[in-house]
């Protein structure tokens, strides 16, 4: 057609006359640079710290609420909660689980395999799901649902690291 080349283009009026007068060139430093290279800079930072503080356990409790709670024959009162414990470092770890804020209990763990609760075997990398019954042995005879927060406390074995996740334990 014999028309001049870039005749069609997407671009601003300033840069089409910057073009024209030729007289800015490409700069690297510019105040846009700078603010880029630093939030990028806090960002890797940020991420770098929080990998490296990062817990090597996981702990996390949900209470079975259908039914809130079971009354057993002898008066006692029973809660159902699933476990599941995460152990996020490359070392296979022993724990310990723990209830604090309820007197006079007994744990009950239904799992496929066996284990005790002084000494929980997590591999590296690997989560251990595990679903357990509380029984209060001390009958409860409030009329009234009467929630009791407790606390379940996951101690490693050998450094002492814990992890603690409240919950509550219904009775009537």
């Amino acid at each position: 057609l014999d028309l001049p080349p870039g005749l069609i283009r997407y671009d601003t009026q300033n840069h089409m006359s910057h073009l024209k007068d030729n007289a800015t060139k490409f700069s690297l430093l510019r105040p846009r640079t700078f603010y880029y290279s630093f939030i990028v800079t806090l960002v890797t930072f940020l991420m770098i710290f929080t990998l490296y503080n990062r817990s090597d356990i996981d702990l996390s409790v949900d209470a079975i609420r259908n039914p809130l709670f079971v009354k057993l024959s002898n008066g006692s009162i029973r809660n159902g909660y699933k476990i599941k414990i995460y152990n996020k470092s490359n070392i296979t770890k022993y724990y310990n689980l723990k209830i604090t804020g309820l007197d006079n209990y007994r744990i009950k763990v239904q799992t496929p395999k066996d284990i005790d609760l002084k000494n929980i075997k997590i591999n590296n990398d690997s989560t251990v799901r595990m679903k357990i019954y509380i029984i209060s042995e001390r009958p409860i005879t409030k009329e009234k649902i009467k929630n009791n927060k407790i606390d379940f406390i996951l101690e490693e074995n050998n450094s002492g690291e814990f992890v603690m996740e409240g919950n509550s334990f219904i009775s009537p």
